[in-house]
């Protein structure tokens, strides 16, 4: 083999190693940056919701706002919307279609929004359908509370719940102050 041919393949297979430590090292990069594949996502808005052609329609409530009966707090209710699941498309970090929203087709997520007039939580919501807690859906954000769920309910109930003001129980013995009712209402 003469020397300019040896030189080509040296350079060839050190051009190749390159690429490949590019290729592979940008794709385990991207990978890591994802936290969450295929996760469940839910719109910060109804507007970003809409947008994305996510929504789906809204529940009533039969109030618009309520005192907390063992803490002093007032609570407005605000919009209750509805949107179908999504995640983002996270498959193949090359393509076109990368941190795409799709639709995930299993489910809705049910988006109760409300505005507190402390900064400490003093309630919760626990949602009661046909009878049944629904603890599987905890957790409360700052101005709303998303519920998750594979069918919609058509009616469904939020029972408010309070830390107890009793210091020495706190959320260990959370009590019942009273319970909202909602209402599908599908967007036509």
């Amino acid at each position: 083999m003469n020397k300019k041919l040896k030189i080509f393949f040296i350079i060839l297979i050190i051009v190749s190693s390159l690429g490949l430590v590019y290729y592979y090292g940008t794709v385990f990069l991207c990978e890591i940056s994802v936290k969450c594949k295929d996760c469940d996502q839910t719109s910060q808005s109804e507007k970003e919701s809409k947008e994305n052609n996510f929504y789906y329609g809204y529940y009533t409530c039969d109030v618009s706002d309520f005192n907390l009966k063992y803490n002093t707090e007032k609570i407005e209710i605000g919009n209750i919307w509805v949107e179908k699941v999504w995640r983002y498309n996270t498959d193949d970090c090359f393509s076109d279609d990368y941190n795409i929203k799709v639709i995930n087709n299993h489910g809705y997520n049910i988006v109760v929004g409300f505005k507190k007039s402390a900064d400490e939580f003093l309630f919760d919501f626990i949602p009661l359908i046909n009878n049944i807690k629904d603890n599987t859906n905890g957790g409360i954000e700052d101005s709303r509370k998303t519920l998750r769920y594979r069918r919609l309910p058509q009616e469904m109930k939020l029972i408010v719940v309070e830390r107890n003001p009793d210091m020495n129980f706190g959320w260990t013995k959370e009590i019942v102050s009273d319970t909202l009712t909602l209402k599908l209402i599908k967007n036509e």
